[in-house]
């Protein structure tokens, strides 16, 4: 359901409790050390990572990628939102 969902996430008073919040440091925490281990295993393997500085460039190219995709899919909006504000 995901209005409980949502209050359990954010509390009774709509902040994070604090489990929520150490959740969320865990997560991240373990996420960084699979990252990095899958890094790893991919350079193992002879695969090239290419670093991108200015990532500018291929944000504003996914420009009409976006466009075409919300045209054909309005609802996902919020979804393009979330990708666009990743850094």
């Amino acid at each position: 359901n995901p209005s409980s969902t949502a209050l359990n996430s954010q509390g009774i008073w709509g902040r994070k409790s604090t489990k929520m919040c150490e959740s969320d440091r865990f997560q991240r925490e373990q996420w960084a050390i699979g990252s990095e281990q899958a890094r790893k295993d991919v350079e193992a393997a002879g695969i090239a990572v290419n670093e991108i500085s200015d990532k500018g460039p291929f944000q504003s190219a996914m420009d009409s990628v976006y466009a075409d995709y919300l045209a054909a899919n309005p609802s996902m909006t919020k979804l393009v939102e979330i990708a666009r504000a990743t850094e």
